[in-house]
């Protein structure tokens, strides 16, 4: 709400408020925030914080912990274009009369509140004595369902930001010509979803070639544009990602003999937000294309093993697949994303 305008040009405009702790945000309640909307002419949309009861919520259930910050950002992106609806954070203390009276000053006033239950009516009437109260229909799916069954099950009830944080980032990773790309591709198929292509190979393509003309700063042009193709992709619960920023400082330890301290950084952090990893070793026969090193099968082993260490150096828990036969690769592939889902 800090860049919204002052709250002291509302005076005179009827103000509403809708609250609730958005865990996870669904598409009823953005139905529920049109309808309020509709009624006054500025509508606050306060995200509740409370660690106790937000950890009360998730008990039992698959779900982890959410920032106030990024549930504000999950609404802030879905109504940025309407300048009516302001998006604010309003912790709640164990005196709820305290903290919704807070809440009130810092909309300047409030004229109705909109209300989900009867619960949250009763403290907001103690709250907010005399302040008109409408009580919205409810979802279908509710949150608590959701919590409950997972997201996967009310895949379509979640809007798209919160789509985006829920997919599950599978990397493909392994030595050249290991079939990684063929796998990802093909899973993204089956599974009706998105594969990322590794960048490096079409950042390299551009430049004409990659042995003996890569530069140290390449490293970083590749991570830069493999995040950025990450942050555009939109999957189907899973996406699968074709090889990742640690394959790219393998290529640069090989290359320059010392790893690179931005992708270090970048790799610890994990910026690319893999969730799990699926090694392939190298039982494909070399597919020599003129851009892969031309190693004998024990070199390529040996090179397999050294990539497997630097994974294991970043603390990465590998799903190593090793089946020689094609159709046995993709099988075991596909169950071990189906069993991630």
């Amino acid at each position: 709400m800090d860049f919204g305008p002052d709250v002291s040009t509302y005076e005179g405009k009827r103000v509403g408020l809708f609250g609730d702790y958005f865990y996870p945000l669904h598409r009823g309640h953005l139905t529920q925030i049109d309808e309020a909307a509709t009624r006054v002419d500025v509508l606050f949309v306060a995200v509740f914080a409370n660690d106790p009861h937000e950890q009360s919520l998730i008990a039992g259930t698959e779900f982890a912990q959410l920032s106030p910050r990024l549930r504000e950002r999950w609404l802030s992106e879905l109504f940025a274009a309407r300048p009516n609806i302001r998006v604010l954070t309003a912790p709640v203390g164990s005196d709820h009369t305290a903290s919704f009276h807070e809440l009130a000053l810092r909309c300047h006033h409030i004229d109705e509140v909109f209300v989900q239950d009867d619960e949250t009516a009763a403290e907001m009437e103690t709250a907010l004595p005399g302040t008109a109260r409408v009580t919205l229909p409810p979802n279908t799916p509710d949150a608590a369902t959701i919590r409950r069954e997972g997201t996967s099950a009310h895949w379509e009830a979640l809007p798209r930001p919160v789509q985006l944080h829920y997919t599950k980032r599978v990397a493909f990773c392994g030595w050249e010509s290991s079939g990684k790309s063929f796998t990802a591709e093909h899973i993204a198929r089956v599974l009706a979803t998105t594969c990322v292509p590794e960048y490096g190979r079409e950042y390299y393509e551009q430049l004409g070639g990659y042995e003996d003309i890569a530069e140290s700063q390449d490293a970083l042009n590749t991570a830069s544009g493999q995040l950025h193709s990450l942050e555009r992709a939109v999957g189907n619960r899973i996406l699968c990602v074709d090889t990742d920023l640690i394959y790219t400082q393998f290529y640069h330890l090989k290359d320059f003999g010392w790893m690179h301290p931005a992708l270090d950084a970048l790799v610890r952090a994990n910026a690319e937000k893999i969730d799990e990893w699926i090694f392939l070793e190298p039982r494909n026969p070399l597919a020599d294309d003129g851009s892969r090193f031309r190693y004998n099968d024990d070199e390529r082993q040996s090179t397999s093993n050294s990539l497997q260490e630097m994974y294991r150096h970043y603390g990465v828990n590998l799903h190593v697949v090793d089946e020689a036969d094609d159709a046995k690769r993709l099988e075991v592939c596909e169950e071990l994303v189906r069993s991630f889902m």
